[in-house]
């Protein structure tokens, strides 16, 4: 099955993002959020690919998934256009590392978000560099 693409002027991707930042800025739950994913490049996209960090003490044990899932609902109400939203909290480290590399959308404790986003990138560029080493050792040996 394809997937349908979508292409927008740079004006209208602004409107979206402004509209993505008002939803998530409305949503208590969100501690932090960015945008990523070819709705960020100048090439069509297939949906909106959001990374959201959610506060802990809102949100029930198991629930992680359910909602990530009415999120995406509300925003893809709203916009009219298909959006993936990820959670950055159960996330496996490449998918949070992706996220976090995308374009900020909101973020309402930035000294939290600064130190969850230093502590990946550095355990991903020390996970990196043993792994090349290891590499470079089986190749060499």
């Amino acid at each position: 099955m394809e997937m349908r693409r979508f292409s927008l002027s740079p004006e209208q991707k602004q409107q979206v993002k402004a509209q993505i930042q008002h939803l998530l800025e409305s949503r208590e739950e969100v501690l932090f959020a960015y945008l990523h994913g070819s709705f960020l490049l100048d090439v069509p996209f297939e949906d909106i690919d959001i990374a959201v960090y959610l506060r802990e003490d809102m949100v029930s044990n198991g629930e992680w998934l359910k909602t990530a899932f009415r999120l995406a609902d509300t925003i893809e109400g709203r916009l009219g256009l298909p959006v993936d939203v990820q959670v950055l909290n159960t996330a496996p480290r490449g998918v949070q590392f992706t996220g976090s590399a995308g374009e900020l959308l909101c973020s309402r404790d930035e000294e939290f978000r600064c130190r969850f986003v230093e502590r990946l990138w550095l355990e991903i560029m020390d996970f990196d560099y043993h792994a090349r080493q290891m590499l470079k050792e089986a190749l060499q040996g």
